[in-house]
C-alpha cells in the first residue's frame, strides 16, 4: 500500500492535481508516507526550468 500511496504522491506533485474528494491523511499516515515522498523528491524529481526562480527574493 505504501508503494501505491507514494505513486499517488508523485503523480500529485508532477501534475499539481489533487483528488479533493479523497479524505485527508491522518497525521500518522502522513508521517508514514513522508519518507517515500522525500526519497522520490531527492532521487527522481526533475526540476523544470519554469520552477527555477530568475531572481533572488529576500
Amino acid at each position: 500500500m505504501a508503494d501505491v500511496t507514494a505513486r499517488a504522491l508523485r503523480r500529485a506533485a508532477a501534475d499539481r492535481l489533487m483528488d479533493l474528494d479523497q479524505p485527508a491523511l491522518t497525521f500518522v499516515a502522513f508521517v508514514a508516507e513522508l519518507p517515500a515522498w522525500v526519497d522520490w523528491w531527492n532521487r527522481e524529481h526533475v526540476i523544470d526550468e519554469a520552477e527555477i526562480p530568475t531572481e533572488r527574493v529576500f
